[in-house]
């Protein structure tokens, strides 16, 4: 694809603070345990849990897993973008 994301890190969400974000997307199927003090994350005007597979955990060795998850993920951001344009 060409973008070299090596420097990115995926960092904890107490890291952050639900307020600074309009839009928050789970990508595990985490979404559902976010209660408690977390319960904020799934009030933002934008929340939904994609609920993607693990790469790592199913791919045959052929980057077949990789590919089918990353083309899933394109079209949930394309769905985002066209819900959030409106």
């Amino acid at each position: 694809v060409g973008i070299d994301i090596s420097a990115y890190t995926s960092d904890a969400m107490t890291d952050f603070r639900p307020e600074d974000f309009d839009a928050v997307i789970s990508c595990c199927g985490c979404g559902g345990k976010l209660d408690g003090d977390k319960e904020s994350w799934k009030k933002r005007a934008v929340f939904s849990d994609w609920n993607l597979d693990d790469p790592p955990a199913i791919d045959p060795g052929d980057l077949s897993a990789y590919r089918r998850v990353r083309d899933e993920a394109k079209a949930k951001v394309l769905e985002l973008l066209a819900t959030v344009r409106q």
